[in-house]
């Protein structure tokens, strides 16, 4: 892993990491439960939430394995980190989710910076990031289908709205440097 991606992982746990101790899991003062959020707060904080140790450690792994096999600059990641929250929380709070929390929808964001550079650079590497995408969504995760009725539905619309989000913030930024495959 390069020290830029490094750093960034370890500030991401360093926050994750505070908000468990201070808080402890699904605290109703950072997650989002609709019927208690009355504050913008609770929209951001609740990305960093997390509902028991399994999940939190999870997620965490989860974060450092993407780094590490897609090493993009952080300043692609912090606005795909901006730009999954911003997507997310209109999405949960637009189609009236009842709650959510957790940080899997900013790690799909890694991923979606790393596809829209390999569809110009390479084409094999994209459509491998994007089949084992739909095969982990789809097939193997235990929350493989879009339905607002199932509790977990919801969780499986914020991932691609993570990924999308990756690919946005890195078509903006390849669009604005103009980087090529070398870079």
């Amino acid at each position: 892993m390069n020290p830029e991606n490094l750093k960034l992982f370890g500030a991401f746990l360093l926050v994750n990491s505070l908000v468990v101790i201070l808080y402890g899991f699904a605290h109703e003062s950072i997650t989002y439960f609709s019927e208690l959020s009355q504050t913008g707060v609770q929209m951001i904080s609740t990305h960093f939430s997390h509902h028991s140790w399994r999940h939190y450690l999870g997620n965490m792994t989860g974060l450092f394995i993407l780094l590490l096999l897609f090493p993009e600059k952080n300043k692609v990641l912090l606005l795909a980190f901006l730009l999954c929250i911003i997507f997310v929380s209109c999405y949960v709070y637009l189609i009236k989710i009842h709650s959510f929390l957790g940080t899997s929808a900013l790690l799909y964001c890694v991923p979606g910076c790393q596809f829209v550079h390999d569809l110009k650079c390479n084409h094999k590497q994209a459509i491998m990031i994007l089949f084992t995408l739909c095969l982990y969504l789809y097939i193997i995760s235990p929350m493989k289908t879009i339905n607002l009725d199932d509790p977990w539905s919801p969780m499986t619309t914020a991932h691609i709205l993570g990924f999308i989000a990756g690919m946005v913030a890195s078509s903006y930024y390849r669009l604005i440097i103009k980087k090529d495959c070398k870079t």
